[in-house]
């Protein structure tokens, strides 16, 4: 979910060869600094400034995706969905949007056409497993979310990770909205070092269910992977693998019927 670095790079050439260069730079730096409030939870006024990039240039794909990103924070799932669907309008290849639509349509209970976004996504080249879920094998409907969570569950508590991580995916299928599947699938991915889609489940888990947000995942909630969310930062990842690893340092024991 980062922004494209190119895009400074061709405003400042542009300001030789077309007088529209300036916009576009004004353009960057509302973005900058809608990403710098949102970082201090100022989720308001950081959406006033992806509204100002939205004015200069309304077919600003990363403007859009960025609101949608905090209106989704702030459980306004409806304007979020929006403003998801005007970054695709912009640019139509971004699985993150994509993806991002189907988490605001999950959030919404329209379950049939979150899967179509996520298989959208997948389509796409998302380098988030979630978005492959859509696709996962169900028995024919006869197995229930609950029943495929408790089989991950099982699996986790077995070291078998990659065989729960497809267990969880198989709940997701059939509950997207399902809180539980999404933290203990991001427990499972950060036992295999993959830290980046465990913040992913977990924020999904918490945009769900806030009271999801524990103590072992608050290194997902903090300033600097805030920042990592919205399209544009380089530095949080690495932040955030070494706070994932330290949070992570106990083991975690999952109840198979919880």
């Amino acid at each position: 979910m980062l922004i494209k670095k190119g895009l400074v790079f061709v405003s400042v050439m542009l300001t030789v060869l077309c007088p529209h260069a300036l916009a576009q730079t004004t353009v960057q730096e509302w973005i900058d600094q809608g990403m710098s409030l949102y970082s201090q939870g100022k989720y308001n006024e950081s959406i006033q400034s992806f509204e100002k990039a939205i004015n200069l240039d309304p077919k600003n794909a990363d403007a859009w995706y960025n609101k949608g990103v905090v209106l989704y924070d702030q459980r306004k799932f409806y304007d979020s969905l929006e403003a998801f669907n005007r970054a695709i309008e912009a640019n139509p290849l971004d699985a993150d949007a994509w993806y991002n639509k189907g988490s605001a349509l999950a959030a919404l209970g329209k379950t049939a056409s979150a899967n179509d976004a996520f298989a959208k996504a997948g389509e796409l080249g998302s380098t988030d497993q979630n978005a492959t879920a859509s696709t996962r094998s169900t028995l024919d409907g006869a197995v229930t979310s609950e029943d495929w969570l408790n089989k991950g569950n099982k699996l986790y508590n077995q070291g078998k990770y990659e065989e729960a991580i497809e267990a969880y995916d198989n709940a997701l299928e059939l509950d997207p909205g399902n809180p539980k599947a999404w933290q203990n699938k991001g427990y499972a991915l950060n036992k295999l070092g993959k830290n980046q889609e465990a913040n992913e489940c977990f924020w999904k888990a918490t945009g769900l269910n806030a009271g999801y947000a524990s103590d072992r995942k608050q290194w997902a909630i903090d300033s600097e992977s805030k920042k990592w969310r919205l399209k544009g930062t380089t530095n949080a990842y690495s932040l955030m693998r070494a706070r994932s690893k330290t949070s992570n340092d106990d083991a975690v024991s999952l109840n198979p019927y919880a």
